[in-house]
């Protein structure tokens, strides 16, 4: 009896020390186990950099560079419509050609979006570069003003959005903790389109005419967007950029320096594309957007509003 005793004693003392080892925490090993696999998880889904996730950034500033790039020179464009194949008709009525051409940049974002979900950005920018060459070369040959609406407005903007659209949300998918900088390297893109294109135009329409020169743009946005498809893989806006050039024409500035002034709206624009972005990532996102906006609403007003005519030399 007593031996069966010690038996069942011996039995209910082992069955409770594995009741004890079941109830207690799980240990040290097992949980950095589990992180290590979460970091891994992560860096798979963030690469956060190397070569193809750089290489992503440099195909989607092309992409930036061609298409908000040559909407922002719409200003040039402004003035020598109104002064060669439009002249007979208002700034009113040419202002409407970049209207749509801006609506069409934004409203193909909704069907872009759901086409890069399903299928990646392949064929986005496949459709995205012929629209927009096809939308130029026609422009080049364009004489009337429905011409150019379409050709400008509806074909080449269609194209540009469908080419700007998966820019973004490739970098995204490669970018968590430098998703800032990164994007704000695309959105440079922009910035220097801005400053080419105008520079491009103004020296090749007195020299070779208006249809050439809008096909070197072309040639120009095909190299470019060649380079992006194989580099990615998986309320009135604008206004500065439509009116500046004809607004500094009206007070006072010569029409020569006046031309340049898209251009240098956008070298600056490089600076505050890229070091804004850079710093939100530390001190916070809308801590930045709050000083920018306080910043340009100043220069607005302190600057652009009473400015008429050129800065006087010094003597």
């Amino acid at each position: 009896m007593d031996e069966i005793s010690r038996t069942q004693s011996c039995t209910s003392s082992d069955h409770t020390k594995m009741e004890k080892s079941s109830m207690s925490p799980p240990r040290e090993d097992s949980v950095k186990a589990v992180q290590a696999e979460e970091e891994v998880q992560q860096v798979d889904e963030y690469p956060d950099g190397g070569s193809m996730a750089w290489l992503a950034v440099a195909g989607a500033t092309a992409c930036l560079f061609v298409s908000f790039g040559w909407v922002n020179l719409i200003g040039i464009f402004q003035e020598y419509y109104q002064s060669n194949q439009l002249r007979n008709y208002t700034p009113s009525d040419i202002a409407w050609i970049p209207s749509p051409q801006i609506f069409f940049m934004f409203a193909c974002g909704i069907f872009a979006g759901k086409v890069f979900d399903d299928y990646g950005p392949h064929y986005l920018l496949i459709a995205g570069t012929f629209l927009h060459m096809s939308g130029l070369m026609m422009t080049s040959i364009s004489k009337t003003y429905y011409q150019i609406l379409l050709s400008r407005a509806v074909c080449s903007a269609t194209g540009a959005s469908l080419v700007f659209s998966p820019a973004f949300s490739s970098v995204s998918t490669r970018f968590l903790k430098k998703r800032g900088a990164a994007l704000g390297l695309v959105a440079a893109g922009s910035s220097l389109g801005g400053v080419a294109f105008p520079v491009l135009i103004i020296n090749l329409l007195p020299r070779v005419g208006f249809g050439w020169t809008i096909r070197y743009c072309a040639f120009m946005v095909l190299a470019l967007l060649l380079f992006a498809n194989s580099a990615l893989k998986s309320r009135g806006m604008f206004i500065p950029f439509t009116f500046i050039v004809a607004d500094a024409t009206v007070h006072g500035m010569s029409p020569h320096l006046a031309q340049y002034l898209v251009c240098i709206l956008n070298a600056t624009s490089l600076f505050g594309r890229t070091v804004p972005n850079a710093i939100a990532d530390k001190v916070g996102h809308f801590n930045v957007m709050i000083v920018m906006g306080a910043l340009t609403s100043i220069l607005i007003l302190g600057l652009w509003l009473p400015s008429t005519g050129n800065a006087p030399s010094s003597s």
